[in-house]
């Protein structure tokens, strides 16, 4: 085996190596195709998605339009925006909640439904993202 391999040539040793690269270039094109694909199909954003039908269908999952939240009272379609015990903030227009006590919330990207005890603070937000 090491005899046939220092008997290679220069230039064959190159045709090799670029050959080699060739082949993997498109075994990576593959694998990252096939990635985005799967990614397509669980994704939950709106690309390609029907935003008016997904908010309808979290209308159905979370059919309670009032939450309270430390005195606090809010209807469905208000802005608020939330924070969370692990400091994540997330602002949308809220869609409601449901008996199992998670909050819906739509912002622009993304229909976020979060646990009502993992929430530190519920503010009320104006239309332009002021307090």
């Amino acid at each position: 085996m090491f005899d046939r391999l220092v008997s290679l040539n220069r230039q064959d040793i190159i045709l090799a190596a670029v050959a080699a690269l060739f082949i993997a270039g498109i075994i990576q094109m593959i694998v990252e195709y096939i990635q985005d694909r799967r990614q397509d199909e669980m994704r939950v954003g709106f690309n390609g998605f029907d935003r008016e039908e997904a908010i309808r269908r979290c209308v159905i999952i979370f059919p309670v339009p009032v939450i309270f939240f430390n005195g606090q009272m809010f209807r469905k379609g208000t802005n608020i925006r939330i924070t969370t015990k692990t400091q994540k903030v997330f602002q949308g227009e809220l869609v409601g909640t449901n008996s199992s006590n998670i909050v819906c919330i739509v912002t622009e990207e993304h229909i976020i439904g979060y646990e009502i005890e993992n929430i530190t603070e519920i503010v009320p937000v104006d239309d332009i993202g002021q307090e």
